[in-house]
């Protein structure tokens, strides 16, 4: 007989089977592994590789149609490799058509790895070629193009009378470095704030839709199975929800946090990396708050998708309904940039106290130092009580629909449901 109170070890026994079953899965074994590995493969590869790689020396034509650039663009592009060796090794051919065509042939039959041509209408705007038999490397053309802009620019000013050297001292460009002080004083880079604010935003809005969809997949599984039957023979419709929206969640915040460890170790084995200068903005109130907007996002989010997992008898329909629940995770999202911009913003600091908007809006305004302890506290109580009423109600629509299958009911079906029950 099913008991008329809070079944306080049954609804465990759905936490730890919900729970257990996940993390023994290796879905969650490999994206737990490969995520950081992923994110510490990114920050270090690129240093090792830079630290393996082979010296190459570029072989380049150079024809000058001006006759007065070829020296001053040699000259520019005198850079040496880890080994000593010059980078570029230039051979002077002709301008006039029959010579560029001898040369491009020789491009192609790779004696050289490159031909330059510069035209002598180039002070006038005439655009320089760089042919090569493949594709062109990024680094190598923005070199040669920033050396002979800069010859080009240095030959003009000359032309008319002016010291390329002093134009370019009184045109030298003014660094602005943004400090953000903070309610904590630290003197964050503004930079790092705002790209800790998006990578904290975009992981939360990931983790809220992928674990939310758990949650409605095993309502799902357990009632398309009919193993739902023989668990509310023993619980509650509402302790079976319960323990299933804790039990995922659960392990969501376990996920998370070897996600986060990960993350402050590659931080610490690079400090010079991206990462590892952005991370000091990822401490303190701002990671308190990360986690303390998961747990109530997730349980507003999972709530909603364990009633629409009680709903519906197919993914297929469990689809059609989802789009009302992923709309509420993506307003937010679409509202990152103007929150970037400007955190602080009357719209956006009035959105950041709505339930299913503050886990990102609140979020990001804590990042950039926008919202204080207050704030946070406000928006977490209105959470916790929006979680209360949602739970209720979905509570309802749960403990009717759970066991029925066949056809999706309707709206005034699940609103008649709301009152009966």
């Amino acid at each position: 007989m099913r008991p008329t109170f809070f079944n306080a070890v049954a609804v465990r026994a759905i936490i730890r089977r919900e729970y257990v079953t996940r993390v023994r899965t290796k879905s969650f074994i490999l994206m737990t592994i490969l995520v950081p590995t992923f994110m510490a493969g990114s920050i270090l590869l690129p240093a090792v590789l830079r630290r393996s790689e082979h010296p190459v020396q570029r072989r380049i034509a150079l024809a000058d149609g001006t006759g007065l650039l070829a020296d001053s663009v040699e000259a520019a592009l005198d850079e040496r490799l880890s080994d000593g060796r010059p980078r570029y090794v230039f051979a002077r051919v002709p301008a006039d058509s029959a010579g560029i065509r001898d040369a491009e042939q020789l491009v192609r039959m790779d004696a050289y790895d490159a031909l330059l041509v510069i035209p002598n209408t180039v002070f006038e705007g005439g655009q320089a070629t760089l042919s090569v038999s493949g594709t062109p490397g990024f680094a190598d053309m923005r070199r040669v193009e920033t050396a002979l802009t800069n010859q080009v620019i240095a030959l003009r000013l000359w032309r008319e009378g002016l010291d390329a050297k002093r134009v370019g001292k009184l045109m030298e460009r003014v660094r602005v470095n943004a400090i953000s002080l903070g309610s904590e004083g630290g003197g964050a880079s503004a930079q790092a704030a705002l790209f800790g604010a998006v990578v904290m935003a975009m992981l939360m809005y990931m983790t809220l839709m992928l674990y939310g969809g758990w949650t409605m997949q095993g309502v799902l599984r357990d009632k398309t199975s009919r193993v739902v039957e023989i668990l509310v023979s023993t619980t509650r419709p509402t302790e079976l929800m319960f323990g299933k929206i804790v039990g995922i969640g659960s392990v969501g915040l376990t996920q998370i946090s070897i996600w986060l460890a990960a993350l402050v170790v590659a931080g610490m084995v690079a400090p010079t990396s991206t990462l590892g200068q952005y991370l000091d903005v990822l401490r303190g109130l701002s990671l308190v708050a990360f986690l303390l907007f998961y747990v109530t996002g997730y349980l507003l989010f999972a709530t909603l998708y364990a009633g629409v997992g009680a709903l519906c008898s197919s993914p297929d329909d469990a689809q059609q309904l989802l789009w009302p629940v992923a709309l509420l995770l993506m307003v937010p999202i679409f509202l990152v940039g103007p929150a970037i911009e400007d955190p602080g913003g009357r719209l956006v600091t009035a959105l950041s106290f709505v339930p299913y908007f503050s886990p990102v809006l609140m979020l990001l305004r804590v990042v950039t130092a926008r919202a204080g302890p207050g704030e946070v506290a406000a928006s977490l109580a209105i959470n916790g009580a929006t979680i209360v009423v949602t739970a209720w109600l979905v509570g309802k629509v749960f403990r009717v629909g759970i066991l029925m299958t066949g056809k999706r009911p309707s709206l005034p079906e699940v609103w008649r449901w709301m009152r009966q029950a």
